[in-house]
C-alpha cells in the first residue's frame, strides 16, 4: 500500500488514540472544537486573506496567521476590556466573518473548494507527527491521577498550573484583574496575562466551566498544534527541505527521550545530561508554565514571519526553483508581513516579557534593515504599530489597580549566581547554577585570585555561560549551534535569523546579568537564561539535516528504505514514550502534589457552582505536601511554605483570601489564619473573621477552628456540607453579626 494512503489512515487512528489518552468524549471534543473556531477562526481568516500577496504558500499563510489570530485576539480582547467595552469583542468578530462574506473572491474560493473537497492537498507527514506529538505529550496532560480502587484525585502536576488557572478564573471576572485571585483584596502583579486571558476566552466559547481541564487539555492541544506548525514552516525555510521540518517536529517531543543526570540535581530538572533536550527545553515549559509555552508559540510566529520577509529581501532573484520549494513573495508586498508581526511583537510584552525584553530591539533593527535593503519604507509601519503596541501596554501596566512597581526593574549587579558568605548568605541564590562540571572549583579559583568586587562579575559571566552550556542548551545542541555558526552559507542565505537567534542569546545572558526586579534576580533575569535553548532549537534539525544530505551523497539510499527507516524509530520512539516510567520531574511533582478526597472535591465544585463570583473563601492552610500535618517540620515549615496550591482558586475557581503562599510578603495573612483557627472564644473568632472581608469559609475534616468544640459561632451559617461519616467536609456562609442576634444565639 503506498504511504499517500497508509498516512491517512494511521493519521486518523492515532488522533482516535489521542482521545482515549486524553478522556475527551465526543460531545467535549464537538464543543472545543467549534469553541477554538468561533473564537480564532474569524481573525485567523482576515489574516490569511491580508497576507496572500505577500506569503504564496499556503503552510506558512496559515501558520501565520493561526498565530496572528491566537495574539492579536488576547490583545483586542484585553484593549476593550481596559476601555470597557469587552462587550464589543463579539461585535467585531462577527464584524469580521460579515467582511469575509462580502469578498467576493474569497467567498468564492471557499465555495470552490468545499465543492471540490476531494482534491484537497494535506501535508500529511507533517499531520500524523502533530497527532503523535500529542499523543505522546498526553502524559503532562492528565491532572489528576484516580487510583482504581478509591474515589481520591491526586494532583501530579506542577503548582504553577493551579496558581494560572486561579488567574484565568479572576481574568473571567474582572479583565484586568481588580486582585490577586490566591489573595483576595490585594492588587495582583503587572504580569503575562494573555496566556490566561487565551485560556479563559477558550473555556467561555467552548462553554467549559472547568479552566483547570480547559487549561491543560485543549489549551495546551492549541499551543502545541501551533508550535508544531511554525516549528515546521521555520525549519524548512532555514534548511531548505521538508523533511528537515518533520524532523525538528519529530525532535520535539517524541524523540525526547529523557538521559540520567551527569550531576545530580534533585529539583528535577536543568539539570547537565548527555542530552538534556527533554530536561531542560521540554518538561520545564510544559509541565511548569504554561504562560512560558504560549509566549514562545507567538515567538515562533514571529520568526517564521521574519524568515519569510527575509527570504523575499535576501532571494527575491532566485530561480523557479528556489520558488517552487520556498514559495517567493514579491519583496514588495512584506510591509503587509511585517504589520503582522509588529502586533505580535508588541504583544508578546504581556505573553512574555522575558522573550520581549531581548527580542523588541532586535525587532526595531530587522525592520530598519529590510526597509533599507528594498528602499520600501512602508516596512518601517510594522515597526511602529510593534512600538504603539508595547508602549500602550506598558502604560496601562503602570495604573495604580497592579501592584506598584511590577512593571519596572533596574539595572546593576544582580548577585543571581553569588553564593555569599557563610554568615550573610545570598537569599537569590539558586544552588542549582552550580551544577555542571567544574564549577565548584572555578568558583574557588576565581573567588581566591581576583578582588572582590571583579570577583564577583568574572564569576558572573562564567558561571551563567556553564549553566547555560551543560544543563540548559546541552553539549550537543550546543555543538550543532557552534557548527551552523561558523558555516558561510548560514550567514549568506539568513542573515537576519542568524542576527536574531545570536542577539537573543546574547542579550539574554546579559540581562541575566544586569536587570533586578522587585528586589530578586530571578523571577525575571534568572529566568531568561531558560528560554535560551528554545532560541538555538531550531538550527539542531537543520544541522542534522545537512549531515544526512552529506553522506547520503556518498551513499546510495533507496528512499523507500529510507521511509520505511524512518517509520519504524517514528514507532519505536512513541511506544517507548507511551511505556516509559516517570521523568525525574514527573516523580518531584507527583511527591509534591496534593490529594483531595471524593468530599474535598465535591465541596470544591459546589464553590464554583453554588456561590457567587465574587465571593472570597477562607480555607485552612496545609503544609507542603509529603510531610505529615502533626510532624514537627510541618510546623516549623508553616510559616514559610503552607499551602503552596491554589486548590481552591483552581478547582472552586473563587478568590481565596489566602493560598499559594510561600513568598515572604504572604507571611501576614497566613499568621493571620493560624491566629483566627487558634481563636479561643467565638467573640475572638468573629472578629478576625470580620477582618478577612471572607464570605465563606471551609471547613476540613480533622481541622476546625479551636472555638468549634463548642458548636460553630453565630457568624457562620451551614452552606453545604458532605455527606456524615469519616472525612466530612463542611462549608460555611459568613454573615454580618451584631450584638443582640450574638446574645440571642449564645443564650439559645
Amino acid at each position: 500500500m503506498p504511504w499517500r494512503l497508509i498516512l491517512p489512515r494511521a493519521a486518523t487512528l492515532l488522533g482516535l488514540v489521542c482521545l482515549v489518552c486524553f478522556e475527551w468524549g465526543g460531545i467535549e471534543t464537538l464543543r472545543a472544537s467549534a469553541g477554538a473556531f468561533a473564537l480564532w477562526g474569524p481573525f485567523a481568516a482576515l489574516i490569511f486573506l491580508w497576507l496572500r500577496p505577500a506569503v504564496s504558500h499556503r503552510g506558512e499563510r496559515l501558520a501565520l496567521s493561526l498565530t496572528g489570530s491566537y495574539a492579536a485576539t488576547a490583545l483586542l480582547y484585553f484593549s476593550l476590556a481596559v476601555l470597557e467595552a469587552a462587550w464589543l469583542f463579539s461585535w467585531l468578530q462577527v464584524a469580521a466573518g460579515a467582511v469575509l462574506l462580502t469578498i467576493t473572491s474569497w467567498r468564492t474560493r471557499v465555495l470552490s473548494s468545499l465543492v471540490h473537497c476531494r482534491d484537497w492537498k494535506c501535508d500529511w507527514w507533517l499531520a500524523a507527527l502533530v497527532v503523535m506529538t500529542l499523543l505522546v505529550s498526553a502524559r503532562y496532560r492528565v491532572a489528576f491521577d484516580r487510583p482504581p480502587h478509591d474515589s481520591s484525585r491526586h494532583f501530579r502536576l506542577y503548582h504553577d498550573q493551579t496558581y494560572h488557572t486561579a488567574l484565568a478564573y479572576e481574568l473571567g471576572r474582572h479583565t484586568p484583574p481588580l486582585q490577586q485571585p490566591t489573595q483576595a483584596g490585594k492588587p495582583d502583579r503587572a504580569y503575562h496575562l494573555f496566556p490566561h486571558l487565551g485560556t479563559m476566552l477558550l473555556a467561555r466559547y467552548a462553554g467549559q466551566s472547568d479552566l483547570l481541564h480547559t487549561q491543560t487539555t485543549w489549551s495546551f492541544v492549541v499551543l502545541t498544534v501551533l508550535v508544531c506548525l511554525c516549528l515546521h514552516h521555520l525549519v524548512r525555510q532555514l534548511a531548505g527541505a521538508d523533511s528537515a521540518g518533520y524532523l525538528a517536529v519529530a525532535l520535539l517531543f517524541i524523540l525526547a527521550i529523557p538521559f540520567p543526570p551527569i550531576i545530580q540535581n534533585p529539583l528535577g530538572y536543568f539539570h547537565c545530561s548527555l542530552y538534556p533536550h527533554m530536561t531542560s527545553l521540554l518538561e520545564p515549559v510544559v509541565m511548569t508554565a504554561p504562560q512560558m509555552y504560549s509566549g514562545l508559540v507567538v515567538f515562533f510566529g514571529i520568526m517564521l514571519g521574519v524568515v519569510t520577509c527575509e527570504r523575499a529581501a535576501v532571494r527575491s532573484s532566485a530561480g523557479p526553483a528556489g520558488d517552487s520549494l520556498r514559495g517567493g513573495a514579491g519583496s514588495t508586498e512584506i510591509w503587509r508581513t511585517m504589520l503582522v508581526i509588529g502586533v505580535m511583537t508588541g504583544a508578546l510584552l504581556r505573553f512574555r516579557a522575558h522573550v520581549f525584553l531581548p527580542f523588541a530591539p532586535l525587532f526595531c533593527l530587522v525592520g530598519s534593515w529590510l526597509a533599507w535593503r528594498l528602499r520600501d519604507w512602508r516596512v518601517m509601519a510594522g515597526v511602529g504599530l510593534a512600538v504603539i503596541v508595547s508602549m500602550g501596554l506598558l502604560v496601562e501596566m503602570r495604573q495604580p489597580i497592579y501592584q506598584a512597581g511590577t512593571a519596572q526593574f533596574s539595572i546593576g549587579y544582580n548577585g543571581l549566581t553569588w553564593p555569599g558568605t557563610s554568615d550573610q548568605p545570598n537569599p537569590a541564590f539558586q544552588w542549582w547554577w552550580v551544577c555542571w562540571p567544574g564549577a565548584r572549583f572555578a568558583f574557588e579559583v576565581i573567588s581566591g585570585l581576583l578582588p572582590g568586587g571583579i570577583a564577583m562579575w568574572v564569576w558572573h559571566a562564567i558561571c551563567i555561560f556553564g549553566f547555560l552550556l551543560f544543563q540548559v542548551v546541552g553539549l550537543p545542541l550546543a555543538m550543532a549551534a557552534a557548527l551552523y555558526v561558523v558555516t558561510p552559507s548560514s550567514w549568506r542565505d539568513h542573515p537576519l535569523s542568524m542576527i536574531l537567534i545570536a542577539g537573543l542569546v546574547g542579550g539574554s545572558m546579559l540581562g541575566a546579568m544586569v536587570l533586578n526586579f522587585q528586589g530578586e534576580s530571578y523571577s525575571l533575569a534568572g529566568q531568561m537564561l531558560l528560554h535560551i535553548c528554545w532560541y538555538v532549537f531550531p538550527v539542531f534539525p537543520v544541522v542534522l539535516w545537512s549531515g544526512y544530505r552529506r553522506v547520503s551523497a556518498r551513499m546510495a539510499f533507496d528512499d523507500r528504505q529510507i521511509v520505511v527507516a524512518v517509520a519504524c524509530v517514528l514507532a519505536f520512539a512513541t511506544t517507548l514514550q507511551l511505556l516509559r516510567g516517570p521523568s525525574s520531574l514527573e516523580a518531584l511533582c507527583h511527591a509534591m502534589g496534593f490529594t483531595l478526597t471524593s468530599k474535598e472535591w465535591d465541596a470544591l465544585q459546589f464553590l464554583r457552582h453554588h456561590t457567587p463570583e465574587d465571593a472570597v473563601v477562607l480555607m485552612p492552610l496545609r503544609p507542603q505536601p509529603g510531610l505529615s500535618p502533626g510532624s514537627p517540620e510541618a510546623k516549623r515549615r508553616q510559616l514559610s511554605e503552607a499551602q503552596n496550591f491554589a486548590i481552591c482558586g483552581s478547582l472552586g475557581g473563587r478568590a481565596t483570601y489566602i493560598e499559594y503562599a510561600h513568598a515572604p510578603h504572604d507571611l501576614e495573612r497566613v499568621r493571620e489564619v493560624i491566629d483566627l483557627w487558634h481563636a479561643p472564644d467565638h467573640g475572638e473568632f468573629s472578629r478576625r473573621l470580620g477582618q478577612t472581608k471572607a464570605t465563606y469559609l471551609v471547613e476540613y475534616p480533622g481541622d476546625s477552628p479551636k472555638c468549634f468544640e463548642g458548636g460553630p459561632p453565630p457568624c457562620l451559617q451551614s452552606a453545604w456540607e458532605s455527606p456524615a461519616g469519616p472525612g466530612q467536609v463542611r462549608i460555611w456562609r459568613v454573615r454580618p453579626v451584631d450584638g443582640d442576634m450574638e446574645a440571642s444565639d449564645g443564650g439559645s
